[in-house]
């Protein structure tokens, strides 16, 4: 990720808040798969002691790794609540620098199904890609 872990926390941060995504990380992707540094983790304002948040972090490293092995976005499905009938998706976005993987992030949001997943991986990656070019330019007249 190209401009470092601080510019990127507000981008992360407000894409997992529009899309109701209950948990986010992002990693650095280091020359090969399982060698991520951690850029940023958000547990939605929730207090984490350090225990839980190394934890967390290791669970998003070993999710993320499948996809940077194939250099594909991902949505996993992690749990279904009974409650509610939606299963909870970790959804996945890499960044690319040529042919590699430079980059991920994943969020951690409710899903109806697979489809609706996939549908709101999409959806994630657009606003990503988006907010990381910028807003759109005007003309001023």
């Amino acid at each position: 990720m190209d401009d470092g872990p601080k510019n990127y926390a507000p981008l992360l941060r407000q894409v997992a808040v529009d899309h109701g995504c209950t948990e986010l990380a992002a990693f650095d992707v280091q020359s090969g798969v399982g060698n991520f540094r951690v850029l940023y983790h958000d547990r939605g304002g929730t207090n984490v002691d350090e225990s839980e948040r190394h934890a967390a972090i290791d669970a998003f490293a070993k999710l993320i790794a499948p996809c940077v092995a194939s250099k594909k976005d991902g949505a996993i499905e992690l749990a279904t609540t009974r409650a509610s009938g939606r299963s909870q998706y970790c959804l996945i976005i890499l960044a690319h620098r040529g042919d590699s993987v430079v980059g991920a992030a994943a969020f951690i949001a409710r899903c109806a199904d697979r489809s609706n997943a996939s549908n709101l991986l999409q959806r994630i990656k657009t606003d990503a890609e988006r907010f990381r070019n910028g807003p759109p330019a005007t003309d001023a007249h």
